[in-house]
């Protein structure tokens, strides 16, 4: 089983710790230089790369002989190193499910991080999920960016039309999700931009 390097782990979670501190203090810069980077477009590596991170974003990629670092960075030496973008799991159940257990109030956030997985999108979200994503933003907790679904729109919990509309208008303004419904879907759905699970066919 692939395990993460403990020094790119340790880096990763502190290049967080960093980004999370610079949103209440002056942004930190960090410079990677000497890197091998993949940028991911197509198959390529392309060597000796330096890449600036200010804050929580990248703002400079290029060989490491033309990016100029600035003088009060924070400078890690990627040389032999590998650097990826950071990955995104399209389907996760943070909350778990009966056969899948997770930790409790988001204990799994590191472990994602050491995978290089920096943003995740979950399904069949609840109030609590929301308090977990505005804990990551805000720099109380390490862990990636949360992108999250309402609950599943299915029985018994939704029956009708008219119980999916009352349960869009509920979780709508909590998720960050584009609009994205089953087929026949009515208009509170599509007013609101709601993207709900449905397990059943719609009516």
């Amino acid at each position: 089983m692939f395990k993460p390097a403990p020094l790119a782990a340790a880096i990763l979670v502190w290049v967080f710790s960093l980004s999370a501190s610079a949103q209440e203090q002056q942004a930190t810069t960090v410079a990677f230089t000497n890197a091998n980077v993949i940028p991911l477009d197509r198959e390529r590596v392309e060597a000796r790369q330096t890449v600036l991170v200010r804050a929580d974003r990248i703002v400079a990629v290029g060989a490491s002989d033309v990016i100029a670092v600035p003088s009060d960075a924070v400078v890690i030496d990627g040389a032999g190193q590998y650097l990826v973008p950071g990955l995104t799991d399209a389907h996760v159940h943070l909350s778990g499910t009966p056969i899948m257990r997770t930790r409790e109030s988001f204990g799994d956030a590191s472990m994602y991080l050491a995978y290089g997985v920096t943003t995740v999108v979950n399904l069949s979200g609840a109030p609590t999920t929301v308090e977990w994503r505005k804990n990551v933003e805000t720099g109380a907790w390490l862990g990636p960016t949360i992108y999250t679904a309402g609950p599943f729109v299915n029985e018994p919990r939704v029956n009708t039309p008219d119980d999916r509309a009352r349960s869009t208008r509920r979780f709508a303004p909590r998720q960050r999700l584009p609009a994205r419904t089953p087929d026949g879907v009515g208009a509170s759905e599509r007013r609101h931009g709601s993207w709900q699970m449905a397990s059943t066919a719609a009516p």
